[in-house]
């Protein structure tokens, strides 16, 4: 799995640490990198992105089902009762913590101080 996140949003970023420590075979790149330009296609909305290891693209709350399936209980037995919802529900819900993530925009110049034995596992 690839996690593309925008690396210009503080609420992105305590979003991929979250999995990064919780999901070893997890990688991860910022939408404004050279692999998403390179791997996703124009015109997706402006969200998290996961190509899943099958090869497919998730992005919204599908995304997120997806990532926390992925993971131990009990984020797995979230992920399986999050699926249970209908997703213009979930979407509904996750347009609205999308939007309320202005506040946690950081600046371009910022970035997260990832540990040097975890940095290979971020793509640019």
């Amino acid at each position: 799995m690839i996690l593309f996140y925008d690396g210009h949003c503080g609420m992105c970023n305590r979003a991929v640490l979250f999995v990064l420590h919780r999901d070893p075979a997890a990688r991860f790149s910022p939408r404004q990198g050279d692999l998403a330009r390179s791997e996703l296609p124009a015109g997706l909305p402006d969200t998290m992105v996961v190509r899943t290891d099958e090869g497919s693209l998730l992005t919204r709350s599908d995304a997120w089902v997806y990532i926390l399936r992925k993971l131990s209980a009990p984020w797995k037995i979230l992920g399986w009762l999050l699926a249970a919802v209908p997703r213009p529900a979930r979407d509904t819900a996750y347009r609205m913590l999308a939007f309320g993530r202005r506040p946690f925009r950081s600046s371009p110049e910022s970035c997260p101080v990832i540990p040097i034995e975890l940095r290979s596992r971020f793509k640019p």
